[in-house]
């Protein structure tokens, strides 16, 4: 790619400068907020979705086949609405079912809270691989949705 065009991708208007500024002092405070610093490396991500759009986010809203529109605007509408409830529940609030009886005398078993987790601080879950949104147990499964100890996969 020539210069030429490598400095053209960087002459935004001030709007779009402005709005990945602030985009980008948001996502440095959450940052700050988790204290989980190596989140610092989605920052190009932010730069690039306002600024240089060097990876094409967008390729399928320029297609010209309509099935392609109708589904791929369901998955990104799907995509986002996933990862935005994985946001919330992982960081500011989750409902919680009672799993066992150990509160026996103010809850019981089987009962439904709604637990802030702003209020306690963020936490990274404590388990390196898990099925998200589920808490401990598969649904209809009946077994653990996490793994706690990587040493047992081989990744090939």
């Amino acid at each position: 790619m020539s210069a030429d065009k490598q400095t053209e991708r960087f002459q935004q208007p001030l709007k779009q400068w402005i709005k990945c500024s602030v985009w980008s002092l948001i996502y440095i405070l959450f940052i700050v907020w988790v204290g989980n610093f190596w989140w610092l490396l989605g920052l190009p991500l932010i730069v690039d979705a306002f600024i240089s759009h060097y990876i094409p986010w967008t390729w399928w809203k320029k297609s010209k086949n309509k099935a392609v529109l109708s589904i791929m605007g369901w998955v990104d509408a799907i995509v986002f609405a996933l990862v935005a409830v994985y946001f919330i529940n992982t960081f500011l609030f989750q409902n919680y079912q009672i799993p066992s009886s150990s509160l026996e005398k103010s809850l019981l078993v089987g009962d439904f809270l709604f637990v802030s987790k702003a209020s306690y601080g963020p936490r990274v879950p404590n388990t390196p691989l898990a099925f998200p949104l589920v808490q401990h147990t598969f649904p209809l499964l009946n077994c653990k949705s996490f793994i706690k100890n990587l040493s047992g996969i081989i990744i090939v």
